[in-house]
């Protein structure tokens, strides 16, 4: 961990990490946070906290906040106008003919 804490980036090219295999709702945690620039640092410090409370509470943890994400996800791509009725109504379909 000192070195992770040091150097998060190993967690991407360092050959432990080759093919490592994270209980799933870690997994999926660390390829969302690839994403981002800070990804490794922040999932460094989810690592940190395996040490602290324990494997099984972090997998419970990340699963539930991955869990929130998704849904709030889905409640904002609900209120969102339905892009084919906005876009028909407001320009020509592209390429029609008019009869």
């Amino acid at each position: 961990m000192p070195v992770l804490t040091k150097k998060p980036g190993a967690l991407r090219n360092g050959a432990p990490f080759k093919g490592w295999q994270l209980p799933n709702a870690l997994g999926r945690l660390r390829t969302r946070l690839s994403a981002h620039d800070d990804g490794d640092r922040q999932f460094v410090k989810v690592l940190a906290a395996v040490l602290e409370d324990g494997l099984e509470a972090v997998e419970a943890a990340c699963a539930e906040a991955l869990a929130c994400s998704a849904s709030r996800r889905r409640r904002r791509a609900s209120r969102r106008p339905k892009a084919s009725g906005f876009a028909t109504s407001r320009w020509p379909i592209v390429g029609a003919t008019t009869a």
